[in-house]
């Protein structure tokens, strides 16, 4: 077998690999909307926002009420319900880890409810049990601590 033959079969292949442990480095962010009267949210438009280093994405909200973003660097989130240009609803601090896909359903009758009516309510509203709250400060915490070593180590460098 020639050598362009043995390149033609091993290059695909080569390719294929690079690919996948490209994808690999990436996570995702999906989930449902509902809105106010309870039934599935169409064309919603869902707000990603990057919280640890600058990055902001959008996507809509399908017929199902479903969303889906990938190729999202790892980090944390604030991730935002957006109706007629009004933010009805939101989740900060939403970690989402390299490989895995974050899951963030949204209801907005229950926000609403929360907020007392039809206004559009922050994560305030949304209620956390005790040993959430301490996991999720403990992780904002582990995060300074991290983004303080690392400006550490950057100062240093520099």
């Amino acid at each position: 077998m020639s050598l362009i033959r043995k390149l033609a079969l091993i290059l695909p292949v080569g390719l294929a690999f690079f690919a996948v442990s490209g994808w690999a480095q990436t996570a995702a962010i999906e989930g449902v909307v509902k809105g106010s009267d309870g039934k599935l949210l169409q064309g919603a438009v869902m707000k990603i926002d990057r919280l640890d280093v600058r990055g902001n994405y959008t996507v809509k909200t399908d017929k199902k009420g479903h969303y889906f973003y990938g190729g999202l660097p790892g980090g944390s989130y604030k991730v935002a319900v957006v109706v007629d240009g009004k933010e009805m609803d939101s989740m900060n601090g939403v970690p989402i880890k390299i490989g895995d896909v974050a899951r963030q359903d949204f209801d907005l009758s229950k926000s609403a409810a929360a907020a007392g009516g039809g206004a559009p309510v922050d994560e305030s509203g949304r209620a956390m049990s005790a040993a959430d709250k301490a996991a999720l400060e403990k992780k904002n915490a582990e995060q300074a601590a991290a983004l303080a070593k690392n400006k550490a180590l950057n100062d240093a460098f520099n």
